[in-house]
């Protein structure tokens, strides 16, 4: 695990694992012996498929913002949309689909 402030003095972990499960759970993981949790303020980008698991384990963090390159599953928009919470899929190349949370994203042209 890496972790990189993006410009700002705020630390944040970059974690590359195969399995997205895996990785949510090492960066919930260091959040907690960071002192960070609740993850309010934060989003969590991740490379596979957004699973209802992985949903499930950030809204348990409080994570507000849930992104990836891949789809949601039908269980996963249902359960953010329950939630309040932001799910955003097919991020590639500027452009992605927002299933729920719409008000959190500010778009620009």
């Amino acid at each position: 695990m890496t972790w990189s402030n993006l410009g700002s003095d705020v630390l944040i972990p970059v974690i590359q694992l195969q399995k997205s499960v895996n990785a949510l759970d090492k960066l919930i993981g260091a959040a907690f012996l960071e002192g960070m949790l609740p993850l309010r303020e934060n989003m969590v980008f991740l490379s596979g498929r957004l699973s209802f698991e992985l949903v499930q384990k950030s809204l348990m963090a409080q994570v507000p913002v849930l992104a990836a390159v891949s789809a949601p599953s039908s269980l996963a928009i249902a359960l953010a949309k329950t939630h309040g919470q932001t799910l955003v899929g097919f991020m590639r190349n500027k452009k992605f689909n927002i299933y729920s949370g719409r008000e959190r994203v500010c778009y620009r042209t």
